[in-house]
């Protein structure tokens, strides 16, 4: 939808209204993440190089990329990758507008930002599942966190952030309701799901958390915190079928 009203905006066809997303949105992104990491180190090179690496690193980084440029070929692809709309593109979006709203709640405590990261939050759940669902495992797991620290007014902050956003998508939660109650449902749901409780480890998310436990500094504490339940969060979110089946 944005992207459509994007392109009724400037009175382009949907392949022009693609392109302008694409360099647009790329470089709303590009700045999010680049700041997102700035405020989170305080490390310009770091933001940089970050941001950097994730915009080009699944068109020049990825297994058969690295092949393709050894061998002197050209890269397989029109354009970057990352900027394919809806996903990653707009989904990104989403995630580190959150993660710099949040980040900026946190440390400076002021709620124009908490309601700025409710706001946010909500309207993730209009734009792809898997990013309302990470968000709110690793909102689960920072609560967690600050539960053990006795830390409880944070803990209390982060609660009011997951409510706020959840008001915020009480429409998708009430259209997702009448969709059940539809007599072709269930039928329809089985395209798209399986019934399952294995466990699903791969290699990225484990060896991603050995290498922050062993690189990341702990003597900067609320950074540490909050990249570990970043780093938590994806064994929850991939393996969720492992409580729901």
């Amino acid at each position: 939808d944005i992207i459509a009203y994007l392109g009724k905006l400037f009175s382009l066809d949907i392949n022009n209204a693609i392109l302008l997303s694409r360099f647009l949105f790329s470089f709303f992104v590009f700045l999010l993440i680049y700041g997102f990491i700035l405020l989170f180190t305080k490390e310009k090179l770091a933001a940089l190089v970050t941001s950097s690496f994730l915009m080009l690193g699944n068109s020049l980084f990825a297994r058969q990329a690295i092949f393709q440029i050894l061998q002197g070929e050209y890269l397989n692809t029109s354009y970057l990758n990352y900027t394919r709309p809806v996903n990653p593109l707009m989904t990104h979006f989403f995630f580190f507008s959150f993660l710099l709203c949040f980040w900026l709640f946190l440390e400076k405590k002021q709620w124009r930002w908490g309601v700025l990261s409710a706001l946010i939050l909500g309207l993730s759940f209009y734009d792809y599942f898997y990013t309302w669902t990470f968000l709110y495992a690793f909102l689960g797991i920072l609560i967690v966190i600050f539960l053990l620290r006795k830390k409880w007014r944070e803990a209390k902050r982060i609660g009011l952030v997951l409510l706020g956003a959840l008001l915020i998508a009480l429409p998708y939660l009430f259209n997702i309701y009448r969709a059940t109650l539809h007599p072709n449902y269930a039928e329809v749901s089985q395209r798209f799901v399986f019934e399952t409780r294995s466990y699903t480890l791969g290699l990225v998310v484990p060896l991603l958390l050995v290498i922050f436990l062993l690189c990341f500094p702990r003597k900067y504490k609320e950074q540490y915190y909050f990249g570990l339940a970043l780093v938590i969060a994806p064994f929850i979110v991939l393996n969720q079928q492992f409580i729901t089946g």
